[in-house]
């Protein structure tokens, strides 16, 4: 039986396009919100300055977390928009430290390519590689425990 790749691929096409849409409009207007936040908390002064930084701090690591989970989640699971942050957001929380090994290695990555713009050939290949692996093995981890249950 051959299978029709062109027809499949457009049909995916239009099922996830307004799904990935949406999530890249939630996204960059989230990133607005926290820069502009970030703007106006260093314009103030006094007691408020701490606890907006203190708030801007919880809401950025929130959303950073939420974010390395993201696109991985929308391509793996078929859910909801809602779904796709939700479950990233969770998936973050059960996993804080290999999150923030993953966060770690994209920080320290774009160092070195700003240092080294030449590294731009190898590294950004190296770190999909590496952060595609240890979200793998994250899934694959979840669907144990599902199965368990």
């Amino acid at each position: 039986e051959e299978i029709d790749t062109f027809h499949t691929f457009i049909r995916q096409f239009k099922e996830n396009f307004a799904s990935s849409l949406l999530t890249g409009v939630i996204w960059s207007f989230l990133t607005l919100v926290l820069f502009l936040d970030f703007y106006f908390i260093n314009r103030l002064t006094g007691s408020f300055s701490w606890l907006g930084l203190v708030l801007f701090g919880v809401a950025g690591s929130l959303f950073i977390f939420t974010s390395v989970y993201l696109l991985p989640v929308m391509v793996h699971f078929r859910t909801s928009t809602l779904g796709v942050w939700k479950n990233s957001l969770v998936i973050a929380m059960m996993n804080p430290f290999m999150t923030f090994i993953i966060i770690l290695i994209g920080f320290i990555s774009t160092y070195f390519l700003v240092k080294f713009p030449i590294l731009i050939f190898g590294v950004g290949s190296l770190i999909a590689y590496y952060q595609y692996n240890v979200i793998n093995r994250i899934f694959e981890k979840l669907k144990l425990e599902s199965g368990k249950k």
